[in-house]
């Protein structure tokens, strides 16, 4: 299976993202991107966890974080609006 071509270019723009999140906001504890394959190609999936709910609402209510959703939109680099999922941190594990 091959990469879908917009899926590169979403690599790109989020990879462009982490870069200014990392230096800009201490509060972002993380800020993933997952690819899975199907048979049609790539499907990208941002995880983004945060030390508050006021650090959230912090980094959405940047410039930067504006751009990055309306360049996702205007290039249709999703298959449809983003699907973003707010919650309370209950319980993690990773290695």
């Amino acid at each position: 299976m091959t990469t879908h071509p917009d899926l590169l270019h979403l690599k790109e723009v989020i990879n462009d993202g982490i870069v200014w999140i990392q230096a800009n906001e201490p509060e972002t504890l993380e800020f993933s991107l997952w690819e899975s394959q199907s048979e049609e190609g790539g499907e990208g999936v941002k995880l983004c966890l945060y030390a508050s709910s006021a650090a959230m609402e912090r980094h959405e209510a940047t410039d930067a974080y504006k751009q990055f959703m309306s360049t996702m939109m205007e290039e249709e680099l999703t298959t449809g609006a983003p699907v973003i999922i707010k919650g309370s941190f209950c319980a993690a594990f990773r290695r």
